[in-house]
């Protein structure tokens, strides 16, 4: 009779222990990320997204698609410095329009977990009129004050305030840009060239294209067998 610790394991724990050995951390560390991450090899990497593919916690985009848990092992391999695990960045990385982006918070977490700053992303609410907006910034750690892009409502002008977030949860929605434009110019490296959801749902048009009137009527002439 076999013992406890002599049980048989199932596939997950041993692709879980097999990834122990590669010496990936997951405590804090001070090193930024980079475009290099260590490497898994080819056989442990179809492993683990195949255990991971088998999480019914994962969002729907990745359940059952091992392809696309093999990119969450890329991004944690990427952010391993910050002890961010792939099932964390599975629940912040969403498709939109057929584009991956981060969620508006996560990007926050990500500039205040970096290490990089001397204190949180910080944000000031300033102005009058059109002149009224958000700012996001924060302290380098020699003390130079870093500042973003200031967000202002003339810049819904570009189709922003075709989300209703905008109307709904104004003071949200211009953190969550701030954020993200701060971080665009302070540390790239961090959202390694992802958007956020909302910037791209704000930046896309409506490109159905309108058929003159013309068209119109030439169609329904078709469809009624040109009875009139």
């Amino acid at each position: 009779m076999l013992g406890r610790q002599d049980a048989p394991s199932t596939k997950a724990e041993v692709a879980v222990r097999e990834a122990a050995k590669t010496g990936i951390e997951v405590g804090p560390q001070s090193t930024p990320p980079t475009c290099s991450p260590p490497k898994l090899a080819s056989g442990l990497a179809q492993r683990l997204a195949g255990a991971l593919s088998k999480s019914t916690l994962l969002p729907q985009n990745f359940q059952g698609n091992v392809a696309n848990c093999l990119v969450l092992l890329d991004l944690a391999a990427r952010f391993k410095h910050m002890g961010i695990s792939p099932f964390t960045i599975a629940q912040q990385l969403v498709v939109v329009h057929g584009r991956p982006a981060w969620y508006g918070q996560f990007v926050i977490a990500l500039i205040n977990g970096s290490g990089l700053f001397a204190q949180a992303l910080q944000f000031k609410f300033e102005g009058e009129g059109d002149d009224y907006g958000c700012t996001a910034w924060t302290n380098a750690k020699d003390g130079t004050n870093l500042e973003g892009i200031k967000i202002t409502p003339s810049m819904k002008a570009e189709g922003w305030d075709k989300n209703p977030k905008w109307r709904n949860m104004e003071q949200q929605m211009f953190r969550y840009r701030a954020a993200a434009f701060f971080g665009c110019v302070s540390c790239p490296q961090l959202l390694m060239g992802y958007h956020t959801a909302d910037e791209i749902e704000d930046a896309v048009k409506d490109v159905t294209p309108r058929a003159s009137q013309g068209a119109t009527d030439e169609l329904a002439d078709a469809i009624g067998g040109g009875n009139g």
